[in-house]
C-alpha cells in the first residue's frame, strides 16, 4: 500500500499516526500504527493504491465498516516431529494450560532431533507460564530476569537527593523433569513478542539453551499500573525495568536475534515463511538432519500444526470441574492398586491439569481477593485484575461455604495437584518405587479436599 487518498503512506505515518502511539522502539511502534492506517467514518470510503510485487499500482475504493478485531491466534499449536524437528507456538502466556498442554506432547518432542519454539504472536502474559516451558528444557537452574522500580520520596527530592531505586535478582528456573529435552532449540522471535514472551526469550539467551532466529522483538516490558481517568478511560504506565540477569538492556531496543531475518513483499505474496524456513535450517544444521528441506518442512508446518486445547474449557462448570476429577482420581487409584504406571502416569497428569489449570487459577483470584478486602488494600486495580473470575467466584461461593476455611481448602488445591502431578513425574522417569509414598499423600490430602465440598 503507497497511498491513502492520494496522501502517501508515509506522509501519514509521520503527520497522522505516529504523534499519536506511545511506545518504546521503532519496531513496536510501527506494529501498532500499520493497523491505525486505514480508519475512518463508518460508511465512508477511501481510495487506496496499492503496488503488486511485480510493480504494477493499482487504485481500490474500501468502504469503512464498523472496527473488528480479528480473531487472535490459537494459543497453543504443536506439529509433531516426523521429520526430525518438532515445532510449537505460543501465542500468548495468559494461557494458563500451556505448561500442561506442553507437557502432554513433551514425550514425543523429546524423541525430535531439533525443537522450534515460535513466540512471533507471543502478546504476553504471566513470567512464570513460560518459565516453566523453560523448565522442560534445562538440567540445572538457570536465572529470569532482573528488574529494578523506583523508590519514589517527594522529601527526598525536594531536597536534592538522587532518585533511588529498588532492585531484585530475577526468579531462578529450576528443572522440572530428571529427563529433559536437551536437544538443540530454536526460538523464532519478531515484534510482536512482548513482554512476558520476552522475558521467556531473554531467559533462554542468557543461559545459552538457544538460537534466536527472526526479528527484533517489541522491548517494553514490565508491569503495568492501571489508572482510571475522567469520562471512563484508561491508562496503563510501566512500573518496573527489566534486564538480561548480568544487566544488559531489552527494554527500549528489543531483544536481537542470533540470526536476523525479515519478510518480503515476494515471500509473503507467495505464502512463505521465510523466518520458520530459516529457523529450521539453523535447527538442521545443528542437529544434523542432512536431508532436510527447510522451505519444503516450513510449509508443511505451516498447513498440519493443529491447535491442542486444555480438557478444561472456560466455559465449563465448577461442578463438571469437579467431577472430572473425580473420575480422574478414581481412575489414578485404580492404576495405582494394579500398579499400572503408564496409565497412573496418564490419570495424574489428567487430574493435576484439572485443579492446577482449572480451579486452582480461580481459587486463588478468590483468595487473593478475600487477603486483600482483608488488608484493605482491593481497589480498582485488583478489582479490574480480578473481574475475569466473578463467575467462578459465585461457583466456589456455593461450593466451599465456609469462608473462613478459604486458606486452608486453597492449600489443599494446591498439594492435590502438585501431588499428582509428582506421581505422573514419577511413573514417566521410571521412579516407581516413589510411587505409592507420593499417592499415600495424594489420597490424605484428596479425601480432606473431598470433605470440604458441599454437595447439597
Amino acid at each position: 500500500m503507497t497511498h491513502i487518498d492520494g496522501r502517501p503512506v508515509a506522509e501519514i505515518l509521520e503527520q497522522d499516526v505516529y504523534p499519536y502511539v506511545a511506545d518504546s522502539t521503532p519496531q513496536n511502534r510501527d506494529r501498532w500504527a500499520f493497523r491505525r492506517l486505514i480508519q475512518g467514518e463508518e460508511g465512508s470510503e477511501a481510495v487506496v493504491r496499492v503496488r503488486t510485487g511485480k510493480g504494477e499500482t493499482h487504485d481500490l475504493t474500501l468502504s469503512y465498516l464498523n472496527w473488528a478485531f480479528p480473531e487472535p491466534p490459537p494459543g497453543f499449536e504443536y506439529y509433531d516431529p516426523r521429520e526430525g524437528v518438532a515445532y510449537v507456538a505460543f501465542n500468548s502466556f495468559s494461557l494458563d494450560e500451556a505448561p500442561s498442554l506442553f507437557a502432554e506432547v513433551f514425550e514425543e518432542i523429546r524423541q525430535a532431533k531439533g525443537l522450534v519454539i515460535d513466540v512471533r504472536n507471543n502478546s504476553g502474559g504471566s513470567s512464570s507460564i513460560g518459565y516453566k516451558i523453560i523448565s522442560y528444557l534445562i538440567a540445572k537452574p538457570v536465572p529470569g530476569s532482573r528488574w529494578k522500580t523506583r523508590k519514589y520520596m517527594p522529601a527526598f527530592r525536594a531536597r536534592g537527593q538522587k532518585e533511588a531505586w529498588h532492585e531484585e535478582e530475577g526468579s531462578t528456573i529450576q528443572p522440572r523433569t530428571r529427563n529433559p529435552y536437551l536437544g538443540p532449540v530454536v526460538v523464532l522471535i519478531g515484534p510482536g513478542t512482548v513482554s512476558a514472551g520476552e522475558d521467556f526469550v531473554v531467559a533462554l539467551d542468557a543461559c545459552g539453551r538457544a538460537t534466536l532466529v527472526g526479528e527484533k522483538t517489541a522491548g517494553t516490558t514490565g508491569q503495568p499500573l492501571l489508572i482510571e481517568l475522567p469520562r471512563g478511560g484508561r491508562a496503563r504506565i510501566c512500573t518496573k525495568r527489566d534486564t538480561y540477569p548480568d544487566g544488559r538492556e531489552f527494554v527500549g531496543i528489543g531483544v536481537i536475534p542470533d540470526v536476523e531475518v525479515h519478510p518480503t513483499q515476494e515471500s509473503i505474496g507467495a505464502g512463505r515463511d521465510v523466518i520458520l524456513e530459516k529457523g529450521i535450517e539453523v535447527l538442521a544444521a545443528q542437529a544434523g538432519i542432512p536431508k532436510a528441506d527447510p522451505a519444503a518442512l516450513a510449509a508443511k508446518v505451516v498447513s498440519q500444526r493443529r491447535e491442542r486445547v486444555a480438557p478444561v474449557q472456560a466455559e465449563d462448570s465448577l461442578t463438571e470441574i469437579l467431577e472430572k476429577a473425580k473420575a480422574e482420581y478414581n481412575a489414578l487409584a485404580a492404576a495405582h492398586t494394579k500398579r499400572d504406571r503408564d496409565i497412573a502416569d496418564a490419570h495424574g497428569d489428567n487430574l493435576f491439569g484439572l485443579l492446577g489449570h482449572g480451579l486452582l487459577p480461580a481459587f486463588t483470584a478468590e483468595f487473593r481477593r478475600e487477603l486483600l478486602k482483608a488488608k484493605g488494600q482491593l481497589n480498582q486495580q485488583t478489582e479490574y485484575d480480578l473481574l475475569k473470575w466473578d463467575r467462578r467466584r459465585k461457583e466456589i461461593e456455593a461450593f466451599f461455604p465456609d469462608s473462613t476455611d478459604l486458606e486452608r481448602i486453597h492449600r489443599l488445591i494446591a498439594e492435590v495437584a502438585d501431588l499428582s502431578d509428582e506421581v505422573h513425574d514419577c511413573a514417566r522417569d521410571g521412579l516407581y518405587d516413589e510411587i505409592p509414598k507420593v499417592f499415600l499423600e495424594l489420597e490424605k490430602r484428596w479425601k480432606l479436599l473431598d470433605s470440604h465440598i458441599n454437595r447439597e
